[in-house]
C-alpha cells in the first residue's frame, strides 16, 4: 500500500529540528495538513519546511489521517 509521510524541518540555532506530522492514505489529505498547519505558531515563519514523501508500507499503519503533532 502506498501512504504519505508529512515532515517538518528548519534550522534551530546550530541543529535541525525535526516534527513528524504525519501519516495519510492520500496525497490530498496530506496537503491538506500542510496547508493547515502553515498557519499555525511554530510553522507559519518556516512554512518552506514541509516535506510529504510516498511510502510504501505492507502493514497498516496504527495511526492514519490525523496530524501527530499537537502544541
Amino acid at each position: 500500500m502506498v501512504y504519505y509521510k508529512v515532515i517538518h524541518k528548519h534550522n534551530l540555532f546550530d541543529k535541525i529540528e525535526k516534527r513528524r506530522i504525519g501519516i495519510f492514505t492520500t496525497l490530498e489529505l496530506a496537503e491538506d495538513a500542510v496547508n493547515k498547519l502553515k498557519k499555525e505558531i511554530g510553522f507559519k515563519q518556516t512554512s518552506d519546511g514541509f516535506k510529504i514523501a510516498k511510502i510504501h508500507r505492507l502493514f497498516k499503519p496504527n495511526y492514519l489521517d490525523i496530524i501527530f503533532y499537537k502544541k
